[in-house]
């Protein structure tokens, strides 16, 4: 048996400097031959070059702008609500949490949040009532049908593209 390394092989390490050093070497040697022109053409002079008068009259229209900028006064919103008794028991955000945990995530959110949480999405139903909250066959009944193929669901959504010319609704 074959032991398995963590990370990059012994072999292949010394295969992958090898590739470093050779690589760094080209570069090198393309570096020295290109030398001169590389040179000529970080000195060559600039072809446009703003005039100070402009660099002013810039500077001074920020100036203007930022002295002249009207200022509002901060909106108040008067008392705040009283804080309802039975809130003051509950340990903030760690409590909302925890409640929040155990809702059903096709009733906590109206869509899924991301691609894997499409699986299973809206199959509750089929977990709790016909294979015992989800301890049955139920890739081998999902998957593997015995009536054939079904109609697509109503809550099916068509993949998303990369073409700009399909638009969505």
């Amino acid at each position: 048996m074959p032991i398995e390394w963590r990370g990059i092989a012994p072999d292949r390490e010394r295969a992958w400097k090898m590739n470093i050093v050779k690589e760094n070497k080209l570069k090198l040697e393309w570096f020295r031959e290109n030398k001169g022109r590389l040179n000529k053409h970080a000195n060559k002079e600039l072809t446009h070059t703003v005039s100070q008068e402009t660099k002013d009259k810039f500077e001074q229209e920020m100036v203007d702008i930022y002295k002249n900028h009207e200022s509002y006064p901060r909106r108040t919103f008067g008392e705040p609500d009283p804080i309802e008794p039975r809130a003051l028991h509950l340990d903030g955000r760690r409590e909302y949490l925890k409640k929040r945990k155990h809702i059903l995530p096709e009733n906590r959110y109206y869509l899924p949040e991301n691609v894997n949480a499409n699986y299973g999405w809206k199959m509750f139903h089929h977990r709790a009532t016909n294979y015992g909250l989800g301890r049955g066959f139920i890739i081998k009944h999902s998957f593997y049908r015995r009536q054939g193929v079904h109609m697509d669901p109503d809550w099916y959504r068509e993949p998303a593209t990369n073409s700009p010319s399909i638009c969505t609704k």
